[in-house]
């Protein structure tokens, strides 16, 4: 019987032992990662520093060499003339009109008054408007191969649109500066409302 609880009593003490081995092992492989943890944030550190080091080392030497400023390219035209010797300016050509008695001037025109026409009565035109009011004077013209495109088109048009010399309130320029001068006015009483802010 003494024999049995001895045996008995060593099995549950090698029991119980090799639960205190594993939670050892177990403390020893956190004690190994969390060391491994803090030498690589320890590196990471230091190399962080090296950079920030490096860093002030050489704003230190910028602020100590200041640097010329960069002439302009309007300057840098100037003294390429001067160093080859043509200081002299070019005479400025006139600024030519474009012809407006060509088929390319008489198709616009005519483009321009359908698009002011359908702006009158709508404030926007529709999608693929313009495009229709294109190819219907190409083909009033009979210049359908015409080889500007919408997009030029309708930058010339819409150009001659805003414009043009219209008398009274009509204006698209009138119309966008009443627009601009009620945005300030607002703006400033809004500034005046908050103390300048």
């Amino acid at each position: 019987d003494k024999k049995a609880q001895q045996n008995a009593s060593d099995e549950s003490e090698g029991g119980e032992g090799a639960e205190e081995e594993d939670e050892d092992d177990d403390d020893d492989d956190d004690e190994l990662k969390l060391s491994r943890c803090i030498e690589i944030v320890e590196e990471a550190m230091a190399e962080y520093h090296e950079k920030i080091e490096a860093l002030k080392r050489r704003r230190k030497l910028a602020a100590s060499e200041p640097e010329p400023p960069t002439p302009s390219k309007k300057k840098q035209k100037k003294n390429k003339a001067k160093d080859d010797g043509s200081a002299s300016k070019s005479p400025k050509k006139p600024r030519t009109s474009p012809d407006t008695n060509t088929p390319e001037s008489a198709l616009i025109n005519a483009i321009s008054e359908r698009y002011a026409r359908e702006r009158e009565k709508l404030d926007r035109l529709p999608n693929g408007l313009f495009e229709t009011i294109v190819d219907e004077t190409k083909k009033d013209f009979a210049m359908e191969d015409f080889d500007l495109s919408v997009a030029n088109i309708r930058k010339r048009v819409v150009w001659k649109f805003i414009h043009r010399p219209v008398d009274g309130e009509n204006s698209e320029l009138t119309k966008r500066k009443e627009v601009i001068e009620e945005v300030f006015r607002r703006f400033s009483r809004a500034k005046e409302s908050n103390g300048g802010k």
